[in-house]
């Protein structure tokens, strides 16, 4: 093994051995806590919540009236001065069905904001995961690598004292190699996901010590695939935005129907009107003021609006059709989506179980060869083809203890029961 390889492997190995001694402080439900509060996604949806609160605020001021005041000073010396209030008492719903529209995009607002939530908790589901196979590979091939260093060491000194074929040396020095280059590449690969991470979470200064390990699963929970895809269903916000689209397109609808209708308002005014004198020493200032008041009741009733109704009633109708055939996709897609996560969870509890049986088998085999080996009486090259196999066996049930960690953590973030 080149001796800059070498000190690259002892490198990792001390850092790894004096991480191991930093204690772990984030789990994935703080992972997920810190990605709701500093990510900038929810930062929009939650001012888009408040914005659409005042627009229920601007929506309802319709039914308040409106108090003006008025003054002009012409250049014929003629001065006035106006108070004016104006009240609408029927406007055929419409202030009304504007009212419920602005409810319902504050509604909307915040099923967008639950949306924008779900989503980073299931990006930050994966980024934890993903971060967290990788730490478990990067020490899986640090352990490797240092056991196949020793036996390196051992290897040159058996064959300087011709107990060990040069064939075996190489052979070993190649096995060496091959670990100390997967650990070195799963090392940036982890650096990749710690960074991605933190951007999730907006922890600037994460590493992946800090990332505390699951517990071990020794026992995988029985899936009822019926329970959770209604779960799934009844709490999907993608659904609930769509019920809501209905909601406001309806809302609308009577407000375009209330262009149809009579429309009343009353108003009072109260004021005074004067002309300033031309002689500078009379003593009152105005040769005349007049006060005034009054006031009226308007009704305005619509008769032509160059068929505009028809054109809207149209946009409407078309509206509803996209409605109904995205909720019909979203739906398929979900259960798709649903479906596809519980076929995944149930082929990695079969996997598992056939990876425990040859994995029992494959330890045996080794230690006994290893034994063998130390022994003498197996060659070195008869104990690396064992390992070898071990070797993907172990990676493999890695894998799938994470994949089953990260698949479950989708689905319970999905059915909405991830916070119980």
């Amino acid at each position: 093994m080149k001796p800059v390889l070498r000190t690259w492997i002892l490198a990792i190995i001390a850092v790894a051995r004096t991480s191991a001694a930093h204690g772990a402080t984030i789990d994935l439900r703080s992972a997920i806590q810190l990605a709701e509060k500093n990510n900038p996604s929810v930062g929009i949806a939650s001012a888009d919540v408040v914005e659409s609160g005042y627009g229920v605020d601007l929506a309802r001021s319709r039914f308040y009236p409106n108090l003006r005041f008025g003054t002009s000073l012409a250049t014929s010396r003629a001065s006035s001065a106006v108070f004016s209030l104006t009240q609408m008492l029927y406007d055929g719903g419409a202030s009304l069905a504007e009212l419920d529209v602005a409810k319902i995009q504050s509604k909307s607002s915040l099923n967008d904001l639950e949306i924008s939530k779900e989503m980073i908790r299931l990006r930050t589901a994966e980024a934890y995961y993903n971060a967290l196979y990788t730490r478990a590979r990067l020490g899986y091939y640090q352990n490797l690598a240092k056991s196949l260093t020793e036996l390196l060491d051992k290897s040159r000194l058996a064959n300087k004292l011709k107990h060990m074929g040069s064939d075996s040396l190489v052979r070993v020095e190649l096995g060496t190699d091959e670990a100390s280059s997967l650990m070195i590449q799963n090392s940036s690969q982890l650096e990749r996901d710690i960074n991605a991470l933190s951007l999730l979470t907006g922890q600037a200064n994460l590493s992946a010590q800090d990332l505390s390990e699951p517990f071990a699963v020794k026992s995988m929970e029985r899936i009822d695939a019926k329970k959770i895809k209604q779960q799934v269903l009844a709490h999907s916000y993608t659904l609930r935005g769509l019920q809501l689209a209905q909601e406001t397109l309806d809302a609308k609808r009577q407000v375009e129907l209330a262009a149809y209708k009579p429309t009343i308002t009353v108003s009072a005014n109260a004021g005074f009107s004067g002309r300033n004198s031309d002689d500078l020493l009379y003593v009152n200032q105005f040769e005349t003021t007049r006060f005034a008041a009054g006031g009226a009741i308007s009704l305005t009733l619509p008769l032509f609006s160059g068929f505009s109704g028809i054109a809207t009633r149209n946009i409407h109708i078309e509206e509803e059709k996209k409605l109904a055939l995205k909720r019909k996709l979203t739906y398929e897609n979900i259960v798709v989506e649903i479906e596809n996560n519980l076929i995944a969870l149930e082929k990695i509890q079969e996997r598992m179980g056939t990876l425990d049986a040859h994995l029992l088998k494959g330890r045996s085999v080794y230690e006994s060869r290893k034994e063998a080996m130390k022994a003498g009486v197996l060659p070195v090259d008869y104990w690396l083809l064992v390992l070898r196999d071990l070797d993907r066996l172990e990676l493999e049930k890695m894998r799938q203890v994470y994949d089953y960690l990260a698949v479950s953590a989708a689905v319970k973030i999905l059915a909405g029961t991830d916070k119980k």
